[in-house]
């Protein structure tokens, strides 16, 4: 069987986190990813921590375009559940704290 993964878009979009008409993105959820020490910071930045990955939540491989070469995180269909049952909440009641006074509608 093949292995599945998904990039942190399909992530966001797979994961669907809304306060009110407001969905969070790529870009908001990497970085609750990165406070929440589940992604790396600095010079390894957005590369999972060594126990998520050994967890096989995460995965990181190698992409090419144009004669460059980068690494990319993806995440694995076991890391989804994982985030769904571990984080989804925290990272909801997190936004929800940021924008509360701005928008009390959220």
């Amino acid at each position: 069987m093949e292995k599945v993964n998904y990039s942190m878009t399909e992530l966001a979009v797979h994961l669907n986190i809304t306060l009110g008409r407001y969905t969070i993105g790529r870009n908001v959820l990497m970085e609750h990813l990165r406070e929440l020490k589940v992604l790396q910071t600095e010079e390894a930045k957005n590369k999972p921590f060594k126990e998520f990955y050994q967890h096989q939540f995460f995965d990181v491989i190698t992409v090419t375009k144009n004669n460059r070469h980068w690494n990319k995180t993806v995440v694995t269909e076991k890391g989804i559940k994982w985030l769904q049952s571990k984080y989804v909440g925290t990272i909801k009641e997190r936004e929800y704290q940021y924008w509360k006074d701005w928008y009390p509608d959220v």
